[in-house]
């Protein structure tokens, strides 16, 4: 008898307890990806690194200047059926006789462009034209600007000594032709008849003032130090290091004031992220390719980190709040709540947990467990905003309660949008940024002798990598990358000549 009312007394509790344990299950709704990421090979870039030495050319440039006349030509010339007037309610048209000088005007200048040198002289022109017989009343007096250039061949020889040849071609500022009247001059014979015989002379004076010997030296130093990590940021902290694979003559850049005598090196180029790579073992310098490479930009791999606590910010503003039921037209559609997430690498792709407790209509119990989801964080090519794609849960997992006559419960459509208006980000500014930083790398030393120029003034997303502790993604930043010499000048400080790769070509 007592026995029977201890359990009495006791029979309660544990059924109790056996029914509290029973109104809810823990279970995972689809299946867990792997969390370490792929390993992948260090992006990189083939592009074109440039080596540039200072070309002392402003005394070939008074040189050329002392040399030329102030006069370019004088002339007189007549031009058919240029002199129109009417008579008898009629259009007539005699011949003009056309006089004129074209002068200098302003100095000549010594202009590098890649492997073409220019000299560029700048003239004024006044012409007085004069119709003939019955349209002697009809004339004009024209005047104008135009610039006339000499263009020279650069090339080197076995020794890699520069040679200078006048190519015998112009190049002017706008067509040489002047309307005249009802008709047209050409003033390029009278310039070129003139002023050839002087840019003729030239080329040898170009010739002796280019000395390539030091550029050559600097090739070979550059050449072995590219296969060394380089630092170019201390924070974060950046290394580049390259391959090298081929050198090629660039020619010259820039005026006679500020001109550089310019080597090309084309390398695979790896950029690294917080750890300082291995150096590579350097091969012997090859001999100079006998043609440039089409793409003559350079291009470096930028890492930006962009943290995963930064993406879950936005993906928690994303996700639907509260109690809700997320799925319309199914009968037994559950009402979730959310109670968690975080995201996280998965194989290579981007991945998202969703803690939910999900109540479905006519389950006797609630089911506690998480949700994932995968997707590839890619942009368009040239575009600066960061979008999810191939976006969907992982594999269902087996488990009778969320299924309806073959139907997964939990809809996968909200969660998929909350994933993807969290990644839709604008890199428009982190993009800037980058190219600021980058432009800072210039006048960096990386040896006692050597320092990093150039500039960067583009940039797209090259690739986006899942990390554990959030996305890299490296950018493709465009510009100019040149190694130079570290030159002292009087006074503290140094003095870095830089090559300009737009106009190598």
């Amino acid at each position: 008898m007592v026995l029977s009312n201890r359990i009495r007394v006791i029979l309660p509790v544990v059924l109790a307890g056996l029914l509290g344990q029973g109104c809810q299950e823990s279970i995972e709704f689809t299946r867990r990806p792997g969390e370490d990421p792929v390993a992948g090979k260090q992006p990189a870039v083939r592009t074109q690194v440039y080596l540039a030495s200072p070309v002392d050319a402003a005394g070939v440039q008074e040189h050329i200047e002392s040399q030329l006349p102030a006069r370019a030509a004088k002339f007189s010339a007549r031009i058919k059926k240029a002199a129109c007037y009417e008579k008898n309610g009629r259009k007539r048209c005699r011949s003009a006789r056309v006089t004129g000088e074209i002068n200098r005007d302003g100095v000549a200048r010594l202009l590098g462009n890649g492997r073409e040198v220019h000299v560029v002289v700048p003239l004024h022109y006044t012409l007085t034209a004069k119709g003939a017989g019955a349209a002697s009343r009809v004339s004009d007096t024209i005047s104008g600007k135009i610039t006339v250039s000499g263009v020279y061949q650069l090339s080197l020889d076995k020794n890699m000594k520069p040679r200078v040849r006048f190519t015998k071609s112009y190049r002017w500022s706008s067509k040489p032709r002047v309307p005249v009247l009802s008709g047209e001059l050409s003033l390029e014979s009278f310039v070129t008849r003139r002023l050839g015989r002087y840019f003729r002379r030239f080329a040898s004076s170009i010739e002796n003032a280019l000395d390539t010997e030091p550029t050559v030296k600097l090739l070979e130093e550059a050449w072995q130090n590219l296969y060394y990590p380089i630092r170019v940021s201390d924070e974060p902290a950046i290394w580049i290091r390259g391959e090298p694979s081929k050198v090629f003559f660039a020619g010259l850049g820039g005026d006679a004031n500020d001109m550089s005598l310019r080597f090309g090196v084309t390398t695979r180029l790896k950029t690294f992220h917080k750890e300082r790579p291995m150096p590579l073992i350097p091969l012997s310098l090859p001999k100079l390719a006998e043609d440039a490479p089409e793409g003559i930009e350079s291009r470096v791999l930028m890492p930006l980190m962009i943290k995963y606590d930064r993406l879950a910010e936005r993906l928690g503003e994303a996700l639907p709040k509260g109690k809700v039921t997320i799925a319309d037209n199914v009968e037994k559609a559950p009402v979730v709540e959310i109670t968690g997430h975080k995201m996280f690498s998965a194989g290579g792709r981007l991945a998202m947990s969703i803690d939910l407790k999900a109540d479905v209509p006519g389950a006797w119990r609630s089911m506690f467990g998480t949700a994932y989801l995968v997707g590839t964080p890619r942009t368009a090519e040239g575009q600066k905003r960061m979008r999810l794609a191939n976006v969907g849960f992982t594999e269902a997992t087996p488990t009778p309660s969320l299924f309806d006559d073959g139907r997964f419960l939990i809809p996968e459509a909200p969660f998929v949008k909350a994933f993807g208006t969290a990644l839709d980000v604008d890199l428009s500014d982190s993009i800037s940024r980058a190219l600021r930083d980058a432009n800072r790398w210039t006048g960096r030393k990386f040896t006692d002798n050597l320092v990093i120029g150039g500039h960067f003034d583009g940039a797209e997303v090259h690739s986006i990598e899942a990390k554990p502790e959030g996305l890299l993604i490296n950018l493709n930043l465009i510009g100019d990358l040149a190694i130079s010499a570290d030159l002292p000048v009087d006074g503290e400080g140094s003095m870095m000549t830089t090559a300009s790769t737009k106009a190598a070509h």
